[in-house]
C-alpha cells in the first residue's frame, strides 16, 4: 500500500496542534494558580529576538493551514491575527484542526509526485513539487517554531 501525503501530514499536524493546545491549557492554569495576568504570558518571549507566544501560535496554525491547502490545491482560510487570550488562541488551533480534517472531503487525495504549486512573493514566483512544500516547508517550520 502506498503512503499518501494525507497520511504523512494531516494526522501529524493535528497531533502537534492538539499537543500545542494542551500546553496552552497548562499555561492558562499556571497563570490562574500564580495570579499572573493572562496578557503577560500570551505576550511573553523566551528570548528578545523571538516572537511572542501569540505570534508563535498564529505562525504554527498558518504553516498547517497554508501548507495543507497548497498541497490540496485549495484556498486557505484567512484568519485575522488578533488573538489576545488563551481562549482565542485555543479557538484558532481548533479552527486550524477543523480545516485540516476537512481537506480530504473537499479536495480529494493529495498526490505529491504529480503536483506542483506556485507562490508569489516580493522576490518573485517560487514553484515547487508538493512533496518539497511538505518536507522542506511546512513540517520543518512547524517543528522548530
Amino acid at each position: 500500500m502506498a503512503l499518501s501525503m494525507y497520511q504523512t501530514s494531516i494526522p501529524q499536524f493535528t497531533k502537534m496542534l492538539t499537543n500545542l493546545a494542551s500546553i496552552l491549557q497548562k499555561g492558562e492554569a499556571f497563570a490562574k494558580v500564580k495570579s499572573i495576568e493572562e496578557s503577560v504570558l500570551v505576550n511573553a518571549r523566551l528570548a528578545p529576538d523571538m516572537f511572542p507566544l501569540t505570534k508563535q501560535i498564529q505562525s504554527a496554525c498558518d504553516q498547517v493551514k497554508n501548507g495543507m491547502a497548497r498541497l490540496a490545491g485549495i484556498e486557505s482560510p484567512k484568519f485575522n491575527d488578533n488573538e489576545e487570550t488563551f481562549a482565542q488562541l485555543q479557538e484558532r488551533i481548533a479552527k486550524t484542526i477543523a480545516f485540516a480534517n476537512s481537506i480530504t472531503a473537499c479536495a480529494g487525495p493529495m498526490v505529491a509526485r504529480q503536483k506542483r504549486s506556485s507562490s508569489r512573493s516580493e522576490s518573485g514566483t517560487l514553484s515547487l513539487w508538493a512533496i518539497n512544500i511538505y518536507s522542506l516547508g511546512s513540517t520543518r517550520t512547524f517543528t522548530f517554531m
